[in-house]
């Protein structure tokens, strides 16, 4: 079978499935950050310009955290590495 991009790996539950756990493992770091940030933001609701520096910080920690999850699912998945 050709190893064209949208292939499944056939091999996914024996092999993947576990480097895909130890990677997420890597990520919880940045996803605690955000939701710290995120905890600050609202401690600091009364002051909308360091909650919102805040949120913002938050939000981008999440969107990497997001981004970063996304690709190791579809690398553990599919048989292709971008």
């Amino acid at each position: 079978m050709s190893n064209w991009p949208g292939r499944v790996n056939a091999d996914y539950p024996q092999t993947r499935g576990r480097a895909l756990f130890e990677e997420m493992d890597k990520f919880a770091d940045l996803a605690h950050e955000a939701q710290a940030l995120f905890i600050q933001a609202l401690q600091h609701i009364s002051d909308p310009t360091r909650a919102s520096v805040l949120a913002d910080e938050a939000m981008k920690k999440g969107l990497l955290f997001s981004e970063k999850l996304s690709f190791a699912i579809r690398r553990a998945i599919f048989d292709f590495t971008v």
